[in-house]
């Protein structure tokens, strides 16, 4: 019983995290027209030409030959963090990528910079109660 609550409380500690794509100064157009780029010349194409089967891996290695980095993000991502394809799927050649997520104002917090302190010790300074916190 202890173990299963462990267990909880961990993945409640971690968050959700996913997969993402960043490039230094790049923005969500750069990332787009990659994206569109990959899934053109990687996919295999339908016989209307419309559509294309993209594998995850093949992707992935288009993707970073092409200068991007891709690394677990916890969520909501920073700015400059976008989702490319992550499992096999069947696409309009056309298609552009998700769109990158919604900015979300941090919260604030009233905290103390001790009391925040030790939520960054604790490794609890993502949390979204801790966001906020003073440097």
């Amino acid at each position: 019983m202890l173990a299963m609550a462990a267990a909880i409380l961990l993945v409640m500690l971690v968050g959700c995290t996913r997969y993402y794509y960043s490039k230094p100064g790049a923005s969500y157009d750069h990332f787009a027209a990659d994206h569109s780029a990959c899934v053109g010349d990687i996919g295999i194409r339908s016989s209307s030409r419309e559509y294309v089967q993209v594998s995850p891996e093949a992707y992935r290695r288009c993707m970073l030959g092409r200068g991007w980095v891709r690394e677990q993000q916890t969520e909501p991502v920073e700015p400059g963090w976008f989702r490319g394809l992550e499992r096999e799927r069947i696409v309009h050649v056309y298609a552009p990528p998700p769109p990158p997520p919604v900015a979300r104002p941090r919260p604030t917090t009233d905290k103390s910079e001790s009391e925040c302190r030790r939520a960054a010790i604790a490794g609890l300074s993502n949390l979204p109660e801790n966001r906020g916190c003073p440097p």
